[in-house]
Order: C-alpha cells, then sequence, then structure tokens
C-alpha cells in the first residue's frame, strides 16, 4: 500500500509540475517563440515546445513515475491473478498506458494554449481540430514508447537507476541529434517527431504515426519475450 501510495504522489506530483510549468509558459510566451521556416501549426507547436524540454523535464518526470509504476505493477499483474503471461504483461502496458496519457494532456493542454492565443498563427476550426487531435495521438504515443522502454529495462535489469537511465537515453537521442550535432535531417526517433503531426501533409504524418508505432510494437515485444524467463513477475525497486 506505501509503495501505492508514494507511486501515487510521484504521479501528481509530476503532473502538477509539467502544468505549472505549461502555464507559465502560457502567460510568457510570444509570437517570436513560435517561428518556425514551416509556419504550419505542428512546426510552431515543436519550435515551442523543443526537444530540450522533453529530455530535460517531460521524460525524466515520467521515467520516474514509470519506474514506481512498474515495479508495483509486475508484482500486482501476476499470473496469481491473471490467466496467462499475456493478460500480465496486457495489465502492465495498461496502467503505463494511462500514465502516458495523463503526461500527454499536461503536456499538451497548456501549450495548445499557448498556441492558440500567443503564436498569431492564422487557421481554420477545422485545422485546429485535426491538428490538436494528431498531436494528442503523437504525444500519448510517445510517451507509452517511453514507458515501454522502461518496462523492458525494468525486466532486463530490475533496477531503478537503470530504468530510468534507459528511458532518459531514448528522450534525450533526438536533442543530441538537433543542438550538438545541428544535424536537418528526417531520421528522428523522438520528440522532434512532433513536427510531423501535420494534418496537411498525411505522408509526413503517417511517416511519424508509422515511426512511434514500430517502436512501441518492438519494444512491446522485447518486453513480452523477456516475460517469459519472469516467474513471479516481480522486479525489485529500492
Amino acid at each position: 500500500m506505501s509503495a501505492r501510495l508514494t507511486t501515487d504522489r510521484r504521479l501528481a506530483v509530476s503532473l502538477a509540475a509539467i502544468l505549472a510549468f505549461g502555464i507559465l509558459r502560457v502567460i510568457v510566451a510570444s509570437p517570436q517563440g513560435f517561428i518556425s521556416p514551416e509556419g504550419t501549426l505542428a512546426a510552431a507547436y515543436l519550435t515551442f515546445v523543443g526537444p530540450g524540454q522533453a529530455t530535460a523535464l517531460y521524460v525524466p518526470l515520467f521515467a520516474i513515475c514509470a519506474s514506481g509504476l512498474i515495479g508495483g505493477s509486475l508484482a500486482s499483474c501476476s499470473i496469481s491473478r491473471n490467466s496467462s503471461r499475456l493478460a500480465a504483461l496486457r495489465c502492465v502496458v495498461l496502467r503505463v498506458a494511462h500514465v502516458a496519457l495523463a503526461f500527454a494532456l499536461a503536456v499538451f493542454v497548456p501549450s495548445l494554449v499557448a498556441l492558440a492565443l500567443k503564436s498569431g498563427i492564422s487557421a481554420s476550426a477545422g485545422s485546429w481540430a485535426s491538428f490538436a487531435f494528431l498531436q494528442l495521438v503523437y504525444e500519448l504515443l510517445y510517451f507509452l514508447v517511453v514507458g515501454l522502454i522502461a518496462l523492458t529495462a525494468a525486466l532486463l535489469t530490475g533496477s531503478d537507476v537503470l530504468t530510468l537511465a534507459f528511458a532518459v537515453v531514448y528522450g534525450g537521442v533526438d536533442t543530441f541529434i538537433a543542438i550538438l550535432v545541428d544535424y536537418h535531417g528526417s531520421w528522428w526517433t523522438g520528440w522532434m517527431l512532433m513536427g510531423y503531426a501535420d494534418p496537411s501533409n498525411p505522408l509526413l504524418a503517417a511517416s511519424g504515426l508509422l515511426r512511434l508505432l514500430a517502436l512501441a510494437a518492438a519494444f512491446g515485444i522485447a518486453a513480452w519475450r523477456l516475460m517469459q524467463g519472469v516467474d513471479f513477475y516481480e522486479v525489485s525497486h529500492e
């Protein structure tokens, strides 16, 4: 019970921190913070909510919450409560997905408000609605990938520290490439894919979604394979 309470507190504090940060950014945002060469809603959003934020704030907080959640879930979603290993894995993944949705909403809602109020971009209501839906789906998938990486690392190592490290490494790859290497290509695998959430370019949007779905499937399969060697679905988290 105490572990569950600690996990819930971590989640509440993390979401509150992200929301507070988002609201502060809405207050101080200016049109210059949304300028992008492409001029699309997706590109403006990515300019405002860059990969550095994901690496420094969103992913570490999510990984901290996910590591505690995964430890408790692996113990409670055991074969004693589920009819099969697949059912146990589904139980854990659903819990991770719920946290991923909460984080996606906490990041997305204030950022969308800032984009609508402060960017000065003119678009139809339909364009705003389709972008908002697509962007939220992208962010949900992104955090789900982070969660599945954390789950795979937890099953592989049984260590909170390594679980956090694996998740943060994934969250930092695009930031490293974009900032330190000054790369301008298209081989993104993380937060930079948020710029692909452009409903006016279906091929680009589909390619980003497929990339995130492929990552989610790959780590989901890896977690499934690792669970074959876990007898009681318990991972120690000190």
